[in-house]
């Protein structure tokens, strides 16, 4: 499993995706006689593929009820725009996103939410030389930018919340915290919330590997994402499941999960 979730890229701040999940990753593996960075005589060599959807998996297009949402970072946040302002939805799960919309304003009929502000002196740099934005965003507690506060309490649905705690993007234990005290303010039930040690930003599926750094469109410039290689790993293998078990309950079908395998 470390073999896989121990990777680094060859070059500096660039992120492991899958565009296409309808087709495997394929992973070219080499055994080689010694060490680099000189050249070595091969000792053999194999084709691993990773598939993402199980054989006879069609993705379909789906109306309510009984739809699930998930999202990871901005993702997350227009998951969360949707549960509030669209009906129908039965389960969201929100990996790491933010309450209020960022970069841009959120529209939904004759309703506008202003994007959240922002402090570009709260930039810090790390001893790398990359941007650390965490700081960069307000609070949409604050005064001014309340308005920008999604109003999760009209979502019908049940959340689950899946942290990162050493996200460096926003702070999105704080967003989660603030959304379920939001919830229960307005008598809705108390969201699952669960928050993962030494974990950045980016929970992909298992044994993805962590990426460090990488540019940032909106920031335009390489930002940290936070996380442990090690800690991110199990907390990607328990998201996994996490999630699975979450929609299971609220969207009906089979029970039990699919465990992540290589």
């Amino acid at each position: 499993m470390g073999l896989f979730w121990a990777l680094e890229p060859e070059k500096p701040l660039l992120r492991l995706v899958k565009r296409d999940v309808q087709t495997p990753f394929a992973v070219e593996l080499e055994v080689l006689d010694g060490h680099e960075p000189e050249a070595q005589r091969l000792l053999g060599r194999a084709v691993h593929e990773r598939d993402f959807l199980a054989p006879g998996v069609r993705r379909e297009p789906v109306k309510g009820p009984g739809v699930g949402l998930l999202g990871i970072s901005k993702g997350g946040e227009l998951c969360l725009s949707m549960v509030s302002f669209l009906k129908g939805i039965s389960a969201a799960v929100i990996i790491n996103g933010s309450v209020a919309p960022v970069g841009g304003n959120l529209h939904y009929k004759g309703e506008i939410l202003p994007p959240v502000g922002f402090n570009q002196n709260r930039i810090k740099m790390t001893k790398d030389g990359f941007v650390d934005v965490v700081e960069v965003l307000n609070s949409p507690l604050e005064r001014l930018d309340r308005k920008s506060f999604i109003p999760v309490e009209r979502a019908e649905c049940p959340f689950l919340f899946l942290l990162g705690q050493d996200d460096h993007n926003w702070k999105s234990e704080f967003y989660a915290n603030e959304a379920s005290k939001h919830l229960q303010a307005h008598g809705k039930a108390k969201p699952q919330v669960i928050c993962y040690p030494g974990t950045g930003h980016y929970i992909e599926p298992p044994y993805f590997p962590l990426c460090l750094a990488s540019l940032h469109t909106l920031v335009g410039a390489p930002v940290i994402w936070g996380g442990e290689p090690r800690a991110h790993a199990r907390a990607q293998v328990d998201a996994w499941q996490q999630l699975q078990t979450f929609f299971h309950k609220h969207l009906g079908g089979e029970k039990g999960t699919i465990p992540a395998k290589l």
